[in-house]
Order: structure tokens, then C-alpha cells, then sequence
């Protein structure tokens, strides 16, 4: 078994805590790959620091791609990986637990079978002070039990960096490319539970940063514009998942979900709600909830 950890870097700010939680790790059986997106802050003479600590592959690309299509500046990070078993795309921003390496070796070492991990989370919101920890528990997390925190209905929001995954799963379904990457990390992750049947919940934590420099935090014209047409089209990845995993399976009950969703629909675009009726009744099982689904939507 191998890892890659993978750090599509743009940002310096806290990227030396960053270096500093991975140099520390209890395993080091990793190797690092830094993919730089031609920022104007250098970050070779962080690097510097650790390179004698762990493995180090640094790149410095000459275009700055994440500013117009950030997964495709993920992508290209992932290319610089050579080969290894699983992958964990992190950031420049957040930091990891001391051992969370040495228990996924652990973890996968024991249960061959899993395909996807999912790192606790503790998340700190340093504009507002807000701060928690993810309360889901360890363990084989099934896909019923991962729909509630991908569709935001606990506080267990997911986000990129929480999750690593075998290589083959990548270069299986890829990520879902929407504008800004927004909800592409939910979009993908839940794609890879659907596909992989189950994920495992790990014990360490990473701790998520939320600040001003967030994509989440930016509230401009020009990106709430692109960030509400990548609203609709995780809505509509989300109705198609959402059925494939009804015949899929069957035993998942996803009335409750649907309950939740559909007034959320209401303010979409008519062409994308048709789309997304035509989609929900291969789901519902009786023609009350039909008349229901098409007058709630359509109106």
C-alpha cells in the first residue's frame, strides 16, 4: 500500500502550519505532492524547511488555472502523483492530526475492502470564532447514513480535504467538475459512496480552516452569479444520483430526503425542474406522491 498526500497550493498564509502537521506525522510512509498554480506567493522557502524531514515532490506550474477551473488545477496536482495506492487531496491551509497517517495504514491494513476514508473534522471558523468537531461515528458508514452530512442536513458538512481514496476510484469517476469547485467536493464524494457501497469513518481529525480567503466566504457579483449557476447543476447531479442509488438500493428509504429537497426546487429554473420531475418519478412508488412532486415543483 502506498499514499499520496497532494497539495494544490496557492495560498501562504498558513501554509507553514500546514508543512509543519504533515512533517510530524508518527508514519511518514507517504510522499508529498505540492502542485504550485504560478501563485505570486512562493512557497519554496517553506518547503525548504522540510525537505529533509519527508518526501517532497514540489511543481511549480507556469498558469495560473485554479482562478478559472479549479478542479482542473486538482487534477493536474493528481497527475504529479507517481503511481501510489490511494490519494489524499489536502490544502494549504488546514492541518492533520499527528497520527492520521499511521491509522489509516492501520485501518486499511485490516479491512482490505474499503475504498474510501473519511477523516474526522474539526472546523474553525476564525472570522466569526465559531468552532466543532464532527460527531459521526467511527467505523463502516454506510451510503444511507452518508446522505444526511453530503446533503447538508447534520452539521457534518463534507469538504475536499476529509477524504482519501484508492487511485482507482479516482480514475473510475474522476471529480465533478462545477463552476468554482462549488459542491464539487460533495458532488464527488458522494459519487464514490454510491460506486464503493460504504466508507469508513476514521478516529484522527484534520482541522478544516474557514477564513476570509475561502471560496465559501466570497460574496461578490461575479462568483454568487457562478456559485448559483453551480447550485443548479449540483441540484441536478443530485436528482440523477439520487435515483441511481434508488434502484440500486432498494432498501434505502429516501423519502424523508426527498421531503427536504423538493420545495428547495421551487426557485430553480422551469427547464431544470421539469428535468428534475422527470427524474423523481422513477422514485416515488404510489401517484399521490407524483401529484405531489409535479405540484410542488412546477407549481
Amino acid at each position: 500500500m502506498s499514499l499520496a498526500i497532494i497539495i494544490p497550493y496557492y495560498k501562504k498564509t498558513f501554509f507553514r502550519e500546514t508543512m509543519e502537521s504533515i512533517a510530524t506525522q508518527t508514519c511518514k510512509d507517504f510522499v508529498l505532492y505540492i502542485g504550485d498554480d504560478a501563485s505570486p506567493e512562493n512557497p519554496q522557502d517553506i518547503i525548504e524547511e522540510y525537505k529533509d524531514k519527508i518526501s517532497i515532490v514540489y511543481h511549480r506550474f507556469e498558469e495560473n488555472l485554479g482562478a478559472k477551473d479549479l478542479v482542473a488545477q486538482w487534477e493536474r496536482c493528481i497527475d504529479l502523483t507517481n503511481g501510489e495506492e490511494w490519494l489524499w487531496l489536502f490544502s494549504d491551509d488546514d492541518t492533520m492530526d499527528d497520527w492520521c497517517v499511521k491509522e489509516f495504514y492501520d485501518v486499511i491494513g485490516s479491512n482490505d475492502s474499503v475504498q474510501l476514508l473519511r477523516f474526522s473534522k474539526k472546523y474553525s471558523n476564525i472570522v466569526t470564532g465559531e468552532s466543532w468537531h464532527s460527531d459521526y461515528k467511527k467505523g463502516i458508514c454506510t451510503v444511507s447514513d452518508f446522505l444526511p452530512d453530503v446533503l447538508n442536513m447534520t452539521p457534518n458538512h463534507v469538504t475536499m480535504p476529509e477524504f482519501a481514496y484508492r487511485r482507482s476510484l479516482y480514475e473510475r469517476l474522476g471529480i465533478v467538475k462545477l463552476p468554482l469547485a462549488w459542491g464539487s467536493d460533495k458532488a464527488t464524494y458522494l459519487e464514490y459512496v454510491y460506486d464503493a457501497g460504504s466508507l469508513y469513518n476514521m478516529g484522527s481529525a484534520i482541522n478544516y480552516r474557514f477564513s476570509d480567503e475561502n471560496i465559501s466566504a466570497k460574496e461578490d457579483a461575479a462568483i454568487l452569479k457562478e456559485k448559483a449557476v453551480a447550485d443548479q447543476l449540483y441540484e441536478k447531479h443530485l436528482v440523477v444520483i439520487f435515483r441511481n442509488i434508488s434502484k440500486r438500493y432498494p432498501q434505502i428509504d429516501l423519502s424523508e430526503i426527498l421531503d427536504r429537497r423538493v420545495t428547495r426546487y421551487k426557485s430553480l429554473p422551469l427547464g431544470i425542474r421539469i428535468f428534475i420531475v422527470r427524474n423523481l418519478l422513477h422514485m416515488v412508488k404510489s401517484t399521490k406522491e407524483i401529484k405531489n412532486i409535479v405540484k410542488i415543483i412546477l407549481g
